[in-house]
């Protein structure tokens, strides 16, 4: 059968790895040049519309949304299909599956292929939307960027963002309000932060065999915004993307209609990147983080004691 998408392929810039590290901002400097649209965290759609009601950055409901509200007439999303293809992405995008989807065990699955080909819709709906061929997508899930790999007309390039595994165990030790809920953020254990650390970076390093990657440390980004966003530009996307205009360290964020994620989605206009703060940890949360991250924070170049 005919692929009724376009024939040039749509590119996802993905950017994949745990939360609290970042990937919100860079989410943002990626889909500020023209012709590239930023929607944040993809996958949250279905979860908005039929479990956990969140609001689009504009401060409306997906299906009110004036960008979300046109997607969802131009894509089958209502109840019956909106909660069988909810059912997919909980089968299929957990980070415990990644190996299966990474090995094919799933490609000849039925319920699969429909789910592929409802991304597919749902992407090139976006992009028809939006009135673009490359979208930023922060969904982080490593698994869902596989996925999106196997999406027929999707050219899929990733981005792996890490952090410090201990900035990150501290960040998510500490409740954020989120505007758009009115309520804070859940906050997370330590232990369960960093193995989650461990898994979600160990698969975005493994995606390398599948589709470009860049991999880039945030603290380097935050150091040299500029620089560092030309440089994966460069790496992965430089036949697809203009290239990001800064003024010293602050880069000039449209609105957006931004799905989840941290609440720095909502800002707009001209906004400072801000370099990474030192680390200032206490020694037990120090101790079990590296624990349970070490070796691979240690390859990724980070050091317990870091400053």
């Amino acid at each position: 059968m005919p692929s009724k998408h376009p024939a040039s392929p749509l590119t996802v810039l993905y950017i994949g790895g745990t939360g609290r590290s970042g990937s919100t901002v860079l989410d943002r400097v990626l889909g500020a040049a023209d012709g590239v649209i930023s929607v944040n965290e993809t996958y949250r759609l279905l979860i908005d519309l039929y479990e956990d009601t969140g609001l689009c950055s504009c401060g409306h409901p997906p299906d009110r949304c004036a960008f979300w509200s046109q997607i969802l007439a131009r894509i089958d999303a209502g109840p019956e299909t909106g909660r069988r293809m909810l059912a997919h992405q909980k089968r299929f995008n957990q980070t415990r599956h990644f190996g299966a989807v990474l090995s094919g065990a799933y490609d000849d699955l039925p319920a699969f292929q429909d789910y592929l080909a409802w991304l597919g819709d749902l992407y090139h709906a976006i992009a028809s939307e939006a009135g673009t061929q490359v979208i930023v997508d922060s969904s982080k899930v490593p698994t869902m960027a596989l996925i999106l790999s196997k999406v027929p007309g999707i050219d899929l390039r990733a981005v792996h963002l890490v952090r410090h595994p201990v900035a990150v165990a501290k960040a998510w030790t500490r409740p954020k309000f989120d505007p758009s809920k009115q309520a804070e953020m859940p906050v997370q254990q330590v232990w369960k932060s960093a193995l989650r650390w461990r898994l979600r970076n160990r698969n975005c390093a493994r995606l390398a065999g599948c589709v470009p990657v860049h991999r880039l440390r945030y603290e380097a980004f935050t150091a040299d915004p500029a620089g560092e966003t030309a440089k994966l530009i460069a790496a992965i996307a430089a036949d697809v993307h203009p290239g990001v205009t800064f003024q010293e360290r602050a880069v000039d964020l449209d609105a957006t209609h931004s799905l989840a994620g941290n609440p720095d989605r909502h800002a707009s206009g001209w906004t400072e990147i801000r370099p990474a703060a030192p680390l200032d940890a206490p020694f037990a949360l120090r101790a079990l983080t590296w624990a349970l991250t070490w070796p691979d924070a240690g390859r990724m170049g980070y050091g317990m004691n870091d400053p």
